[in-house]
This record gives C-alpha cells, structure tokens and sequence, in this order.
C-alpha cells in the first residue's frame, strides 16, 4: 500500500496545520499541501516532525481553486503511474485525526477496491468494527486507485460544498462500497462554530460567510437535479431542512448579518433551479 495524500489549505493557521498533519504524515508516502491561499513555507518547518519536510511537496497557486480541481490534481498524479501509489487520501486543514495508524491497519487488512472514510466526530456508535455506508465526506476518505478510475472526476462545478455527496453517488453507480471504520476517529469542523444566546440558553451555529451559502445552496439544488435516483425522499429533507429553509431561520435567530446570508441562500436556491452552473456569484 502506497498512499499520495492531499490537504487543501486555505489561509490556515500554521501551527495547527503541522499539528493535524504531524497525525498522519508518518504513514503517507508523500503528501501535497494545496495553497488555496499564500502560505509561507518556512514557516511550516518549527513546527514539523523528522518525517514531514521529507515528504511534503507544496502545489497550487495561491488562488482560491476551491476542493475538486485540487483533488483532481492528486488523482491524475496517482494515476500517472510514475511513483506507484496505490491509494489517495484526501484531507481538510482542520481535520484532527485520533489515531490514522489504525484505520491503515484496517484498510490493508480489507484489501480491496473500495472507498474508506472514518467514523468523524463519533457520529456512529456501533459495536461492529465497519459499516456500509451510502455517503463520506472528502476529509479522510481513501480512494483505492481502481476506485478513482471507475469514479472519474471530482465534479469541479461543484468546486467545494456537495463534491463528497457527488463521489459518494458516482461510487455507488459504479457499485463501489464506501466502509466506514467505525474505531477510527477524526475530529471535523464544519464552517466556522458560533456560540449565540437564543431567550438565555447557549446555541451553538456552523457560520458560513454569505458567497459559501450561495454556493452550498445551490449545490444541493444541483446535486437533486444530476442524481434523481440517489436524492431520496429523506436526503431532500435534509437539503431543504438543513442547507436551504432551515438554516435560513437559524441565521434569523442567531447570526449576524442576517439580510445578505439570507439573501444569498435564496438566491443559489433559485440559481439551481435555473441549471445556473457558473463560478459567479
């Protein structure tokens, strides 16, 4: 098993970039840091363990190129043959892994072309060792190579919000099971954590800014359209619950910022109606 891994870095802090990184470099043959934004190199190095500086190479052009042209990069480098990798992993900045050792363990014991993802936040709490799951997020997921060429692309229209619901449905076209090893643990954060006071009790909010809810929006209502038979019943309550009209109200309530988040909702639900696929916002 030899593993290319990527980590999409837009303006992070670089301390905790080494630290979330410093989890897993050890057991990755090489690993790309994408600059979605400026980052200085040199300043990575204090904060580096023996192995990192050795293994990392620094890729993107410190534009904001989104998740999927990244990912896509890391792919058609894999798949070029040229330093035999064998998986891909694909990383957030942020993302905080318990223990990465483990969950390769388990992925050679598998053995198989399949797609891998850990158990994030301990959402699943099961006494069995995996589960089959319909969906995965990018952040940790392990495409095997034979995955990636079934797969195909990253869907770049997407860009960032819905590309992990994406391959998650184009893997199961394909007839690719995505096992979620239930004992590896990673720490996720979605958007940036706000603590608001709602009539004196303590809420906590995944704030976006108004362009991401834009986009997230509009995503989903584009993710309906490209897969009819994946979006069920229960997944489109969730879009309109979670991304569209619910999340409106929880920005009425508890955000600041109210008219242009709300705004911008409504707007890329309405481009995704339309079949509006444009980068613009």
């Amino acid at each position: 098993m030899k593993i290319l891994g990527i980590v999409v870095c837009y303006y992070p802090n670089v301390e905790e970039l080494c630290y979330n990184i410093n989890q897993y470099v050890d057991y990755v043959d090489k690993l790309i840091i994408w600059k979605n934004s400026p980052i200085i190199e040199s300043e990575i190095s204090p904060f580096a363990n023996n192995n990192f500086n050795s293994k990392i190479i620094f890729m993107g052009n410190e534009d904001n190129e989104g998740i999927a042209h990244p990912l896509n990069i890391a792919r058609e480098m894999l798949l070029s043959g040229n330093e035999k990798f064998t998986h891909l992993l694909t990383m957030d900045q942020d993302s905080i892994w318990e223990n990465f050792e483990y969950y390769k363990e388990q992925i050679l014991e598998f053995n198989q072309d399949l797609i891998f993802s850990p158990n994030i936040n301990r959402e699943l709490n099961s006494v069995n060792p995996f589960t089959i799951v319909n969906m995965c997020i990018t952040s940790g997921a392990v495409f095997s190579k034979y995955t990636l060429i079934k797969i195909g692309l990253f869907n770049e229209t997407y860009s960032v919000d819905c590309v992990d619901y994406a391959f998650s449905f184009e893997a199961k076209k394909n007839s690719i099971n995505i096992i979620k090893i239930n004992c590896a643990s990673m720490k996720q954060n979605y958007g940036v954590l706000v603590n608001s006071k709602f009539f004196g009790f303590n809420i906590q909010n995944n704030s976006y800014s108004a362009k991401r809810l834009y986009f997230l929006a509009r995503n989903c209502i584009l993710l309906w359209r490209d897969y009819p038979k994946e979006v069920d019943a229960d997944f489109k309550k969730i879009i309109l619950k979670s991304y569209i009209f619910g999340k409106a109200v929880k920005i009425l309530l508890l955000e600041k910022d109210k008219f242009s988040k709300i705004f911008s909702i409504f707007l890329g639900f309405f481009a995704g109606i339309v079949n509006n696929r444009t980068k613009r916002y």
